[in-house]
């Protein structure tokens, strides 16, 4: 949420990826500008997935016979706390282009769409004395941009070096929030009571040899 509007809060420094899975495959015309430029205008779709586990850390709540943000302690060093995952899958519509000067290749990205089905899912361990709480959020459509950039050398016929980045931005919308008791099943669900967004870089270099 936005600012201070916020009643629970915990921070985890301790917070470890299990897992980034980022997919897309998308189909296109080629446009040839000129002998040395081409220019690809496309569509796909990509799917992203992140899991987390978070382990300690502080926290701040509201509720539960505490009034506003009173509630305030630390969970033991080591101890799983947060299982977090995101889901994202999305259509979008992009350009690439792409432009070799000598033995150098040089080709840039920018795509922008929407997801159709974004969701996460939340596990709190330790909440409701122990016994654990499941957030199960859906935000629907999220808009999303992707950008990136490679440089790619020549080195012979069958060898050559590159250096690529790309970035990926999902930004924040809010979603319905549905909360299971792991212990009893009971359920709630709130409109506007979740918030997820989502942003990474990647940068990769590497050889390439040809047989």
């Amino acid at each position: 949420m936005a600012g201070q509007d916020w009643s629970d809060q915990s921070i985890h420094p301790d917070t470890r990826l299990d897992r980034y899975i980022n997919l897309d495959m998308a189909a296109g015309p080629d446009f040839v500008i000129n002998d040395a430029t081409v220019i690809n205008l496309h569509g796909g779709f990509k799917y992203t997935n992140m899991k987390w586990k978070a382990y300690g850390g502080s926290y701040i709540y509201s509720g539960d016979g505490f009034g506003f943000r009173e509630d305030r302690g630390k969970f033991p060093d080591g101890e799983p706390v947060i299982d977090y995952e995101q889901r994202y899958f999305g259509l979008f519509l992009g350009a690439e282009a792409t432009t070799t000067l000598g033995n150098l290749t040089l080709s840039g990205l920018l795509r922008s769409g929407f997801t159709v089905d974004a969701s996460a899912v939340d596990h709190h361990w330790l909440r409701e004395e122990g016994r654990g709480l499941r957030f199960e959020d859906d935000f629907f459509t999220v808009p999303f941009i992707s950008a990136g950039a490679k440089i790619d050398y020549q080195m012979t016929d069958r060898a050559s070096v590159f250096l690529a980045g790309n970035v990926d931005k999902y930004f924040r919308n809010k979603g319905y929030k549905t909360a299971y008791s792991i212990a009893t099943g009971e359920q709630g669900t709130h409109k506007d009571s979740a918030g997820m967004d989502f942003y990474a870089l990647t940068l990769s270099a590497g050889f390439k040899l040809t047989f």
